[in-house]
């Protein structure tokens, strides 16, 4: 855990970078018992914590006191990995009660929440349970993925991981299922679907929509990352969190040590948010040729990345997705669902 000193330090060279904005992810970030001088900092430059990434288990009344004395009225982001499995991913009795009173409480006390789902063999059979029982707590938005291959996970994928094809199956069977139960809460299912609560507009989040001409010089292999970025708790700065758990780690500037406004134009983190997609064909040719090209362009820079810290891999999960599934595949289960359950609908897919 970084000293004080440190994110106070932090948290002023955000402001004389002219961020407004900032998400607090951690680790944990509740169980810093400095945490109110780092959001009375935050509060006095006029930054935003738009978002708190919790396990719930530290959340009370008292934080959001403290919050709400400095005007900060952030969402809480809280994993919650399925009605009656919870306690057993994250390894503690009693965790998914605590979830639970832990948007109780938010939603008594008007704070906005979302929840993260890791889907696994464990607990592939309640989605559909998770997410009324979630929206019934006033959840506004729930994302579903699998989990990433890091971590104490490696440990126990082999036997509970799930294939693209088995997600896909779960996916298949649940879509339909979210339009009967009426669009109860804003849902993310990994790169498959996404949809806003009550509505039928979808998206394949998978799909990019790039021309066939399209100058690749020009387009970037990560939009986000120019946009958000991640500080770790040494103060490294990198392209997004995940980074930071890779063999590239290392290699990231510390704002400790550099100041961020000169960071950002230099070093390996501004090589990744200026890779182009032209970077990435230039390492896999066989890609140039590919007919999904448009529509994957290339996929996720972490998800590719390899032992040696090379992330201008093909990202394997999105090339399958389009070569063995595809993007019609999802829009006919979820158009049917549509015309059977939303028969009025007036709005159409994305």
């Amino acid at each position: 855990m970084p000293p004080l000193e440190d994110c106070i330090y932090i948290v002023d060279e955000l402001a004389r970078a002219g961020i407004t904005h900032v998400d607090l992810t951690g680790g944990e970030p509740l169980l810093r018992n400095d945490l109110e001088k780092i959001v009375r900092r935050l509060s006095k430059w006029g930054i935003d914590i738009g978002v708190i990434f919790t396990n719930a288990s530290l959340l009370d009344a008292s934080v959001l006191n403290m919050l709400e004395r400095y005007n900060q009225h952030p969402t809480f982001q809280i994993s919650f990995d399925g009605v009656g499995h919870h306690d057993w991913l994250r390894g503690v009795p009693g965790a998914e009660q605590q979830a639970n009173d832990a948007f109780r409480l938010l939603r008594e006390r008007g704070f906005e929440r979302a929840a993260t789902m890791c889907i696994h063999k464990e607990n592939k059979d309640v989605l559909r349970e998770t997410v009324n029982h979630l929206a019934g707590l006033g959840v506004g938005t729930l994302r579903v993925n699998a989990p990433t291959s890091m971590g104490i996970w490696t440990e126990y994928e082999e036997r509970y991981a799930l294939s693209m094809d088995e997600l896909w199956d779960i996916y298949r069977d649940y879509i339909p299922r979210f339009f009967e139960d009426g669009m109860p809460i804003n849902l993310e299912i990994e790169g498959f679907f996404v949809c806003e609560k009550g509505s039928t507009k979808y998206k394949v989040q998978y799909v990019h929509d790039a021309r066939p001409d399209s100058n690749w010089n020009k387009l970037g292999c990560c939009e986000s990352v120019r946009y958000t970025q991640h500080i770790d708790p040494d103060g490294r700065l990198a392209p997004c969190q995940g980074f930071c758990e890779t063999v590239l780690r290392d290699e990231f500037p510390s704002v400790l040590e550099g100041g961020l406004g000169s960071l950002t134009l230099c070093g390996r983190c501004y090589e990744i948010v200026e890779t182009k997609i032209s970077d990435f064909l230039n390492k896999n040719p066989d890609c140039a040729t590919c007919e999904h090209l448009p529509k994957c362009c290339g996929g996720c820079m972490l998800a590719g990345i390899d032992d040696a810290g090379n992330f201008l891999v093909p990202d394997e999960r999105i090339c399958y997705f389009f070569k063995n599934i595809g993007e019609q595949a999802v829009r006919d289960v979820a158009d049917a669902a549509i015309a059977k359950h939303v028969p009025n609908a007036s709005s159409a897919p994305c």
